[in-house]
């Protein structure tokens, strides 16, 4: 799915690579992770020169080394376990 804006993950998102191409700093924002079951994954992509900002929506803890994907082609996985967000990769 080609993603050129700020945007936010829903469920019908899951499993799907989300490739960013935006024209400026963009958010992905990411909603309570209650509201999603354990398990739910999903991959961003950034093909810009651009960074990419994982952005929680409410108090949900994001568990990652960084919240921003700064370089073109960096990358990550994106999953909950119901509880808490977690990224791992770029």
């Amino acid at each position: 799915m080609k993603v050129t804006e700020d945007y936010t993950f829903s469920r019908a998102d899951a499993g799907k690579l989300l490739h960013f191409y935006p024209t400026e700093h963009t958010k992905l924002h990411l909603p309570s992770a209650a509201e999603f079951r354990s398990g739910i994954q999903f991959y961003v992509y950034n093909f810009s020169e651009f960074a990419i900002e994982l952005d929680t929506m409410d108090e949900s803890e994001l568990m990652a080394r960084a919240i921003f994907l700064r370089r073109k082609y960096d990358d990550a996985v994106v999953y909950t376990d119901g509880e808490k967000w977690f990224a791992t990769g770029d």
